[in-house]
């Protein structure tokens, strides 16, 4: 029955990962530089250098576009094949989470530590958006595998620390050095406070080990040195330890402000951060401390602590822990170990939490839908939603109105499978009530991707491109009003380049260093001549920023024509494309 239980929820999780591949829309920033890229890796036959809107796109190696374009090649050119190596590369990081849990205690901390992370609301979002950071949990993960596997089994030792260099390289064509330098400054870390450990980090060294990783990392970086001239010092210097010590020049990035940034990860991690008080009460237990088990841990806390401490002056990012996550859930999925001794109260009361939360959803019903009848619609614009935190507070209540049901719907799930979780919880039935939350969470999941959907087009310039590919002629320009990645879903949706208005040409090394593509970044006046000219001209803007461009580019008195819109932005056109 035990098997049955589990076999159901991990098909629950791999229907929901698959399944969900082809919504939402490709969003701007991340999702539209990695898949535009493929896109135009696959098209040009240039399995080597990958480019954004015909340019260099340098700061990243290539094994994600590799993933996307591979994908491309077998399920055609879509949303679905561009999240689908995301999907894989999660499922085979909650896999990698249960192997971790196993070789730290016992497959029981195993599965309920990859049951934590397959159902946890940040890990469910953010690794069902196109980055390298799924790829690269999915490998470091690996790696503190093999050298947790290296601690607890000594006799194949050389085989796992093998292995372990086998997924750093493989991290490291991921996103570049974070790949070897977190499993092994917390190696490192976790040598200062266990012999065993220090003895494995002196043994971790080999100039063999070393070599081969040298000679599969370091072919792409010369190539593109050779090519770029001085990339390396753009890539490690300022890419790589500029968002390090957020320093890089210039900046692309706002850092989340560290309060919200930490905040934050109660929510990545609901429901499960609800049963901290458990696992608290757990890691205080004797047993808690008994070796080999205590003396591994050491090796995640060093793992979450190398993270955070990396993170601590960074550019900070939403996303920025994401690689350490494994270790968390471990860490939450403790009182399960051993769920006998753990006292009810700490089962029950997060269930209550959870039921109260759907009670008060329930009964908000009415007030919500009275609130809605009469709330105005306001969105921020694009450049000031680049955080989890701004895109929450960045729409005015009536932004919100399409979530109703699902805010309802919600609710309902709430009461109901809280109420059930309590139940099963007052029984003392841990395992079931752990089982019944992890339901109540996908289903919440399934309700999530409803909601990224019904948000995309704020987002997404997907509706746009797609207006403007329709209304096009052959030698049309499209020119949008902002930097280029706010508006990279144009690299995947359009049919042609684009150009920018109001953008930074030294945003991008390529522009800056060798002048490659300059010529599609305009200014007004370049914008206002071929506005006037007799060639066909998108502009994609802001809609807060019509008045300014109907002065600027003189149609005050007649209207342009309106050609298509993707929430605050429209996209306008000269002319009608002559038939």
């Amino acid at each position: 029955m035990k098997r049955a239980a589990w076999l159901f929820l991990a098909a629950c999780v791999a229907g929901l990962y698959l399944g969900s591949s082809a919504v939402p829309v490709i969003f701007d920033e991340t999702e539209g530089q990695y898949a535009g890229a493929a896109k135009e890796m696959l098209s040009r036959g240039d399995w080597l250098l990958p480019t954004n809107n015909g340019l260099p796109r340098l700061q990243k190696p290539p094994l994600v576009y590799w993933a996307l374009a591979l994908s491309f090649k077998i399920f055609g050119v879509n949303v679905f094949a561009a999240r689908l190596p995301n999907a894989f590369a999660c499922l085979a990081w909650i896999g990698a989470t249960a192997l971790l849990g196993r070789r730290v205690d016992s497959w029981r901390l195993g599965a309920y530590a990859a049951l934590v992370l397959a159902t946890s609301f940040g890990f469910f979002i953010f690794g069902h958006l196109i980055m390298p950071e799924p790829f690269l949990g999915v490998c470091i993960t690996f790696a503190f595998w093999c050298l947790m596997s290296a601690f607890r089994d000594p006799a194949r030792e050389a085989a796992w620390l093998r292995g372990a260099w086998v997924f750093m390289t493989l991290g490291t064509l991921v996103k570049g050095a974070h790949g070897f330098l977190y499993p092994a400054f917390a190696l490192g870390g976790a040598a200062l406070f266990s012999e065993k450990f220090a003895g494995l980090w002196k043994r971790f060294w080999s100039w063999r080990r070393m070599l081969l990783f040298g000679a599969a990392v370091a072919p792409w970086y010369l190539a593109m040195e050779v090519r770029f001239p001085g990339f390396l010092h753009e890539n490690f210097v300022n890419e790589q330890v500029g968002h390090l010590l957020n320093t890089r020049i210039p900046p692309d990035s706002r850092a989340v402000p560290s309060l919200i940034f930490w905040g934050q990860h109660l929510l990545y991690f609901l429901p499960w951060t609800l049963f901290v008080p458990a696992v608290v009460w757990a890691w205080r237990r004797p047993e808690a401390h008994e070796k080999p088990g205590y003396e591994a841990s050491r090796l995640l806390w060093a793992w979450i602590a190398v993270t955070a401490i990396s993170v601590a002056f960074s550019a900070r990012q939403d996303y920025y822990t994401m690689t350490c996550w494994s270790a968390v859930a471990v860490a939450l999925a403790r009182p399960w170990a051993r769920e006998e001794a753990v006292p009810r109260r700490y089962w029950a009361a997060p269930c209550v939490l959870m039921t109260l939360a759907g009670l008060v959803g329930v009964m908000l019903w009415p007030h919500i839908d009275a609130q809605m009848a009469d709330a105005t619609l306001e969105v921020d614009p694009v450049a000031d939603r680049d955080t989890l935190w701004s895109a929450l507070h960045g729409s005015s209540f009536g932004g919100w109105s399409a979530f109703v049901p699902l805010m309802k719907a919600a609710g309902a799930v709430l009461l109901l499978g809280g109420a059930i979780s309590l139940w099963l919880a007052g029984r003392k039935r841990a395992a079931l009530t752990a089982r019944a939350v992890a339901l109540v969470m996908l289903a919440l999941l399934v309700l999530a991707v409803r909601g990224l959907a019904l948000k995309g087009e704020y987002y997404s310039l997907a509706a746009a491109a797609g207006a403007v590919r329709r209304a096009a002629e052959p030698e049309a320009m499209v020119v949008y009003d902002g930097e280029p990645h706010l508006a990279a879903s144009l690299f995947f949706y359009l049919d042609r380049f684009a150009f920018w208005v109001n953008a930074t040409p030294a945003g991008e090394f390529v522009v800056r260093r060798f002048g490659l593509g300059s010529e599609t970044y305009l200014d007004r006046t370049a914008l206002r001549k071929a506005w006037r000219s007799s060639r066909q001209v998108f502009l994609l803007t802001e809609r807060a920023e019509l008045d300014a461009w109907a002065r600027d580019l003189g149609f005050a008195d007649g209207s342009p024509v309106m050609v298509g819109e993707s929430g605050t932005r429209v996209a306008l056109a000269n002319r009608r494309a002559r038939r």
